[in-house]
């Protein structure tokens, strides 16, 4: 985000003594995984309202792609229960996580299903497990196993209850089967998927600026907070989110240089014509 946030100020600056009609805000906010001054306090505290805001921007890295419409982001926690027994004796005990292997056999088979009804932009719902903790002891049989889950989620899955749904039956199938398996679903939680409509004011402007089709993306960003508080928000910056996260992040000028003029036509149209 350095290069985005760069390219926003190189454009106020250059528009800044130009006699604007309208308000425009620059909002830099961080620690949304660490609970820092994240976008829900903008909203909160009133920095930017609906009343001042007709459409938002944020220049996430997508090539300059404008991203109408993104997936929403969920959890999920599975304690497995087994018993306990000295490794040598397993017949005495229930390995915890074997039964977890079951569960993740059962989520490979949801994941199949799930990906024959992909949404048209985004693709289908994904569920992954991303963390395993099991066991306390090399010679022994576990007698507990916990399964992290991480969920991608298309609109009409964004209930929590539609995931539960989803694993509840995991779990009862597995119970029917088997009577030493025991499990339980301890947290599930889902936000919302981005989906601001293709005639919006915000998506029509971008499209016609540099002549693209709005398109969809499978991670998770701040835009439906502000959409949500009524200001129709998209993602449009420059570089490549591949690059993200990567030891060797960058953005090359081209796209740094189409990020800018962008934002400054953008600016232009909305708040000085």
């Amino acid at each position: 985000m350095k290069g985005p946030d760069a390219g926003i100020l190189e454009a106020a600056k250059a528009l800044s003594k130009e006699k604007f009609k309208r308000q425009l805000t620059l909002g830099f906010t961080a620690g949304e995984d660490t609970g820092g001054w994240y976008v829900t306090k903008v909203i909160e505290e009133g920095k930017v309202t609906k009343k001042e805001a007709r459409m938002g921007i944020i220049p996430e890295p997508s090539m300059m792609e404008v991203i109408r419409t993104h997936k929403a982001s969920g959890h999920a926690k599975i304690m497995i229960h087994g018993k306990a027994a000295h490794s040598s004796r397993p017949e005495l005990g229930v390995n915890a996580i074997d039964k977890s292997a079951d569960i993740l056999t059962e989520i490979r088979k949801l994941q199949k299903n799930l990906n024959k009804k992909p949404h048209p932009l985004l693709g289908p719902t994904t569920i992954e497990c991303t963390l395993i903790n099991g066991g306390f002891k090399a010679n022994v049989i576990p007698d507990q196993c916990t399964l992290h889950f991480s969920t991608r989620l298309i609109p009409g899955h964004e209930k929590p209850a539609v995931c539960k749904g989803w694993l509840n039956e995991i779990l009862d199938a597995l119970k029917a089967k088997d009577l030493r398996f025991k499990a339980e679903i301890l947290e599930i939680s889902a936000g919302k998927p981005l989906d601001v409509p293709e005639d919006s004011e915000v998506v029509r402007m971008l499209t016609k600026m540099l002549k693209k089709q709005p398109t969809g993306a499978p991670y998770y960003t701040e835009a439906v907070n502000y959409t949500a508080a009524g200001i129709p928000t998209v993602i449009c910056g420059p570089g490549n989110i591949d690059q993200a996260h990567t030891p060797d992040e960058y953005i090359t000028l081209k796209q740094l240089e189409l990020g800018v003029k962008t934002f400054k036509e953008s600016i232009r149209q909305v708040c000085l014509i």
